[in-house]
């Protein structure tokens, strides 16, 4: 039975069939609970439904949609990485000035367009707070 329910599972992922996130959270319960079964027959059924389950429910469509929270650590973590890159001015002597100066560039120019795309960014998170 518990094969029967992961191959069902795994035919209405592949069907793409639209489903209300209460029941794919139900559907993914039922698949965790098949892949720790002691049966490795059950468990192999139950795998290859969650990959199909995967594509089909849990993989973005939209980049633009993700979570703001993960966006805001993002944006912290490309600072973070600019301030780093910029600290290797200190230690000029091991790079070429022309190398410096294209990483300032890029800076300027690649990061600097998205950390101020990340200002036009407002939505809400898990906890309901607006704006990121």
């Amino acid at each position: 039975m518990r094969s029967a329910v992961s191959r069902f599972i795994e035919c209405v992922s592949l069907s793409n069939i639209s489903l209300p996130e209460k029941i794919k959270h139900s559907l993914l319960d039922t698949l965790n609970e098949n892949m720790r079964h002691p049966n490795s027959q059950i468990q192999n059924v139950a795998v290859e439904a969650f990959k199909h389950f995967v594509l089909a429910y849990l993989v973005e469509e939209k980049p633009g949609d993700r979570d703001a929270e993960a966006r805001v650590n993002a944006v912290k973590g490309l600072v973070s990485a600019c301030e780093t890159l910029c600290a290797i001015k200190e230690c000029s002597q091991l790079l070429p000035e022309e190398d410096i100066v294209s990483l300032y560039h890029m800076i300027m120019n690649e990061v600097m367009q998205s950390l101020l795309e990340a200002l036009e960014d407002y939505s809400v998170d898990n906890r309901g707070d607006v704006g990121s």
